[in-house]
Order: C-alpha cells, then sequence, then structure tokens
C-alpha cells in the first residue's frame, strides 16, 4: 500500500467545510440545548456586555486578542455583582 502523496492534500476544502457542525461559531444563539442560554445570559445581569463581546468575536473571526476591550468590560460587571 503506497503512501498519500505529501503534496496533496487528502480531503478538499468542501469536505471539511461540509464536516463542520452547523452551529459552530454562533456563540449563545447556536446551541439547541435544553437549558436556554439567551435567558441565563439576560438574568446575569451583563447581558449587554456579554452581547458587546460576543458582536465583537463575530466582527473579528473569533479572535479574542481583538476584543479586550469588550472582556474587561464584561469581567468588571461580573466582578461587582459577585460584590453585592
Amino acid at each position: 500500500m503506497s503512501e498519500p502523496a505529501k503534496d496533496k492534500p487528502q480531503f478538499t476544502l468542501k469536505q471539511l467545510l461540509d464536516q463542520r457542525p452547523s452551529n459552530l461559531h454562533k456563540g449563545s444563539q447556536g446551541s439547541s440545548d435544553s437549558c436556554d442560554i439567551s435567558d441565563m445570559i439576560d438574568k446575569s445581569g451583563c447581558s449587554k456586555e456579554y452581547y458587546f463581546l460576543e458582536e465583537c468575536l463575530g466582527e473579528h473571526d473569533r479572535r479574542w486578542a481583538k476584543c479586550q476591550d469588550e472582556v474587561h468590560k464584561l469581567k468588571a460587571c461580573n466582578d461587582s455583582l459577585s460584590k453585592r
């Protein structure tokens, strides 16, 4: 049996994309789990900060480094709520 050629990909891009989950990178909106994540986020007290972070991540291809202001604002909100 021969080895696959090292310069030829074993899969096409279309094959790889067809195999990925349909809810990949949809944040809180992508899950159909029995618990409603959106309700949990809305009740957290930091939903505005969370959704700003989700929007930033969506705009920057989920690169956290590009959304550090939003990360810090969400952390500050969560920290202030935990001190109550």
